[in-house]
């Protein structure tokens, strides 16, 4: 035993007037338990924005029933629900809705009163039964963007009304996700205070050259390890086969008409953990 011994000195953490935590900082349980123990009951925070989830397709069947002619299965909203859980966003979601416009207009504007920020699928192209974009119109929405040039999610949209915060993603299954993972998810992140996580992603290797076939910006599903990426095949925005291997987005600008094996490409990494 000596002088001292067993004691713990006053400021020996944390000195008084020490910076503890900064906006943005996430909340997990170490700092939840480090802040508490500084005799802290309350601190303010972001509130997570509230979410609410729609689409409509009256082709569209709930898996597990049987299919008819001219019927899908409806995965999208199970996608989603799922990206947003892997990010800790809650989420409500409304049954599928018919191809009818009233409906659609009258279900986004009961959305847009109970809900901070809406997530639409389907129904926002030029289709004859694609009702979205004026229904959002008829409900006081001003439009940020709409129509990105890009493939896949050529069709999406975002707006605005007071607060409120609109996106409407293309039907098909690898354009909903894709759009989700590049406008989607940053901005439920920076609405509630992650200003970190608003990506810039990374250069990585190319381990195979692709040859693009249109002037559009492509975002590609690859799958990234050690500094290098490769390019998967089934880069159709209906076939999700590729999105269910990979990792990473890779993003190919329109300016640019093929990639290089051995070049360097923007990559935007998931960030989600699986769902134990």
């Amino acid at each position: 035993m000596f002088t001292g011994q067993h004691i713990r000195l006053a400021g020996s953490q944390t000195e008084k007037g020490a910076l503890v935590a900064t906006p943005g900082m996430p909340l997990h349980a170490a700092m939840v338990g480090f802040l508490a123990g500084m005799g802290l009951a309350t601190i303010p925070v972001y509130k997570k924005p509230s979410i609410q989830l729609m689409q409509s397709g009256e082709e569209l069947v709930t898996p597990g029933k049987p299919l008819n002619f001219g019927q899908i299965y409806e995965s999208n909203s199970y996608t989603i629900q799922a990206a947003l859980r892997e990010a800790h966003f809650d989420v409500s979601a409304l049954p599928t809705l018919p191809d009818h416009f009233e409906t659609i207009r009258d279900s986004i504007s009961a959305g847009l009163d109970t809900h901070d920020v809406l997530l639409i699928m389907g129904g926002i192209s030029v289709g004859d039964h694609d009702h979205v974009y004026r229904a959002l119109q008829e409900n006081g929405v001003e439009t940020l963007f709409y129509k990105v040039k890009q493939r896949p999610g050529k069709p999406f949209y975002a707006g605005t009304r007071g607060s409120k915060l609109v996106f409407a993603l293309p039907g098909n299954p690898a354009s909903t996700l894709t759009c989700f993972y590049t406008y989607v998810l940053p901005a439920l992140q920076l609405l509630s205070g992650q200003r970190e996580d608003f990506p810039e992603g990374r250069m990585l290797t190319a381990s195979e050259a692709f040859v693009k076939k249109v002037p559009l910006t492509l975002l590609l599903k690859g799958i990234y390890a050690e500094g290098e990426v490769r390019i998967l095949g089934g880069q159709e925005s209906y076939k999700m086969d590729a999105f269910a291997q990979a990792n990473c987005i890779v993003e190919v600008p329109e300016s640019q008409e093929k990639v290089e094996a051995g070049s360097h490409v923007r990559v935007y990494p998931f960030r989600y953990k699986p769902i134990n």
